[in-house]
């Protein structure tokens, strides 16, 4: 049906193939998508290239079976149980409602465009005419770069294509209508027997659209469209921009056209082409594009059809299975909450980067604004909270404001909130601000906090809040270097742990005490044990941007063009490579795994995202364990609101993660339970007490004397 003329070719992106990951976001991986077609609203169909068929039906895309493996390049759903996809080699596909079958092609030369006007009359252009009279394809007239077809009736049609090619049929016979070989054309439609429309472009990419009624081409107002129509009557329709070859500033566009005059209404990310236009209605339309992604349009809202953004995720942070929170650049905060996907917070012009919640009711987001105008003015930064259901931004009394994105959010255990940037930590302890300055050359990429476990020993005796915590380092000393800083709190200052030779850190793993992982440029992994530092031989020249190890020292890093890395214990290996698509962040919440990436890439180890509470199920911790007497000697209590029927496992954990004491109660009412433990055999210093139910676990900080 409709196509598009591209000016830059642009590479498909293909799936990550490594099992078990599947495709979330958008809905079966990223194609380069080429046509769609719609009978109504919730019935269409969409071909891409490498012969992908992707179905639309009750609001859910599947992807088909098909037969061939080329490019398909144009499709025409004519009825539930009938429908036509074209390609390259002379292929042709037909639909029968349930299974796609070939049919018997005439030529073997590319076809771009289909249409129907019933089962029995067809039409499929490209660098030939072919016709369909119900029974078999026959070659009907000589042609080259034909694009577009439309017919109104068997007996009237016609195609258009490159360097201004244009055909009309009429009763029987393809003839040469007026040539313009200054332009393209990439969209013929005929709304009635009397009028078409006609749209396409200059040789710089500038769109041109004609009217034609009967008396030979008007050129019309085109309202910047240069790349697709469709009419869903005479006066109602829709149509898409792409750049310009010499103005940058345009971003691909859709516009709607009513009685005469063309209106914005939608743009997409700067680095995608839009590919075809489907007019359901004058109020709603459809819309393909080059990354996977089809936008439906209804009364001037638009969205994605087949997922749930179509902006980069940038990070994203879980409390449970089935309750998630994701950063989508200028899409901004999206809130996965048991099936249901929702916007939650959006600035416009600003592009959200971080996010950080420690339960369903806490969290942060961080978001940042390119300034307009060069160095001294510094980019605008703003950061959100989230509490009881609402997000209200933060602001941060001790300096003027972020002036350098975001890079990271941590929240420790007891609640501080550390926001890096540059080389400057933001923290915020019971309300008070603080900021602590690293070297000039330092930019931080990671905060993390290391909890639970504690790692200094000097820390027996001290106060509770106090933390652990690394971080990260982009070094700039002539030649990039990465750093990893460590700060025990107690003297309340950050030292150098680590310092590579060459290659800077993008991101840094706590998965326990004996095991912290680094990742960074050029494949760079380093690994502490618990006392020393190490690097792992490359496996991979691309720079990696995330990482995450369980606390069954395994796991899995991402980076640069799709690469994806597993980790097995000892070493590391090459999952995924070269899908095009950079993937920006890799995390685990018991049960199943995610990545988020570029171009809206969002996938799992579950082939469906969590929507039961029952089902994988996330431990997390809810509160804080009241844990009495503290400091203690002989005997400690425990109090925890108990469910009638609950088993309650208590485990206690010295400072080096160590296992000491582990228990359990039976919870024989609904009530507050007081438990008793025995300290008897410890030796004095600060421990960990876990306590897990049947649906959390809750922790905290005892100090023995």
């Amino acid at each position: 049906m409709k196509k598009i003329y591209f000016f830059v070719l642009l590479l498909s992106f293909s799936q990550l193939s490594a099992q078990p990951w599947y495709w979330i976001n958008p809905a079966n991986g990223h194609h380069h998508l080429n046509d769609i077609s719609f009978i109504s609203p919730g019935n269409g169909i969409a071909v891409a290239d490498n012969g992908v068929i992707l179905h639309y039906n009750d609001n859910i895309w599947t992807q088909a079976e098909s037969t061939v493996s080329v490019n398909l390049n144009a499709v025409y759903y004519l009825s539930p149980t009938l429908a036509w996809a074209v390609g390259n080699n002379g292929t042709i596909l037909k639909f029968n409602g349930s299974d796609w079958v070939q049919q018997e092609s005439p030529v073997n030369v590319t076809l771009n465009g289909v249409c129907f006007t019933d089962e029995n009359h067809g039409w499929a252009v490209g660098n030939t005419v072919l016709f369909f009279d119900g029974n078999s394809w026959q070659v009907q007239a000589e042609a080259s770069g034909l694009k577009t077809v439309s017919f109104a009736t068997p007996d009237e049609g016609w195609a258009a294509g490159t360097w201004g090619a244009i055909k009309h049929y009429l009763n029987g016979e393809w003839m040469n209508d007026v040539s313009m070989d200054s332009y393209d054309f990439s969209g013929i439609c005929m709304t009635s027997q009397n009028t078409v429309f006609l749209n396409g472009n200059t040789i710089d990419g500038n769109g041109v659209f004609f009217e034609n009624t009967g008396s030979g081409w008007q050129s019309v107002n085109s309202g910047g469209v240069n790349a697709g129509i469709s009419f869903a009557d005479q006066q109602h329709g829709y149509g898409i921009q792409n750049f310009i070859a010499f103005n940058t500033d345009i971003y691909p566009t859709v516009y709607k056209y009513s009685t005469g005059s063309w209106s914005k209404e939608f743009s997409a990310k700067r680095d995608r082409q839009l590919t075809s236009v489907e007019a359901i209605s004058e109020n709603e339309a459809y819309i393909s594009d080059t990354t996977g992604f089809i936008y439906h349009g209804l009364d001037g809202n638009w969205g994605v059809s087949n997922g749930f953004t179509a902006d980069s995720i940038l990070d994203i942070s879980f409390t449970r299975a089935n309750n998630g929170y994701f950063a989508c650049g200028t899409d901004g905060i999206w809130h996965y909450d048991a099936g249901n996907w929702t916007n939650v917070l959006k600035v416009p012009g600003f592009r959200f980067n971080e996010v950080k919640f420690i339960d369903e009711n806490y969290g942060f987001a961080a978001a940042y604004k390119l300034s307009e105008f060069p160095w001294p003015y510094e980019d605008e930064v703003k950061v959100f909270r989230f509490m009881n259901g609402n997000w209200v931004e933060e602001i941060i009394p001790i300096t003027e404001g972020i002036l350098e994105p975001a890079t990271s959010i941590g929240i420790s255990f007891w609640n501080t909130l550390g926001v890096t940037s540059y080389n400057m930590i933001y923290s915020m302890s019971e309300g008070v601000w603080d900021t602590t300055f690293l070297a000039m050359n330092d930019s931080i990429t990671e905060l993390r906090f290391m909890d639970p476990f504690p790692i200094n020993q000097n820390a027996q005796g001290a106060l509770p809040e106090m933390e652990e915590a690394w971080l990260s380092i982009k070094r700039m000393e002539g030649d990039v270097k990465g750093a990893i800083y460590f700060n025990d709190y107690t003297s309340d200052t950050w030292n150098v742990s680590y310092e590579t030779a060459s290659g800077a850190f993008n991101d840094l793993c706590v998965a326990d005490y004996m095991n912290i992982y680094a990742v960074g440029d050029n494949g760079l992994i380093a690994h502490f044990d618990g006392q020393n530092w190490s690097e792992f031989e490359p496996v991979t020249s691309e720079d990696l941007l995330s990482v995450y190890i369980n606390d069954g020292n395994e796991g899995w890093a991402v980076g640069k063009n799709g690469t994806l890395l597993k980790y097995n214990g000892l070493s590391w290996s090459v999952v995924q490579r070269n899908t095009w698509n950079d993937l920006f962040k890799v995390c685990f919440y018991q049960g199943f795994g995610l990545i988020g990436g570029e171009n809206g890439t969002l996938i799992s180890t579950l082939e469906e995202m969590p929507v039961s509470l029952q089902k994988h199920e996330l431990q997390f911790a809810s509160g804080v364990l009241n844990i009495y007497p503290n400091p203690a000697s002989d005997l400690v209590f425990l109090e925890i609101e108990g469910t009638a029927g609950d088993h309650l496992m208590i485990s206690i954990y010295d400072n080096t993660g160590r296992l000491v004491f582990s228990g359990d109660h039976s919870v024989a009412g609904s009530a507050k339970q007081i438990i008793p433990v025995s300290l008897k055999g410890l030796k004095a210093g600060l421990y960990l007490v876990k306590m897990n139910s049947s649906n959390q676990v809750i922790t905290g900080k005892l100090i023995i004397r």
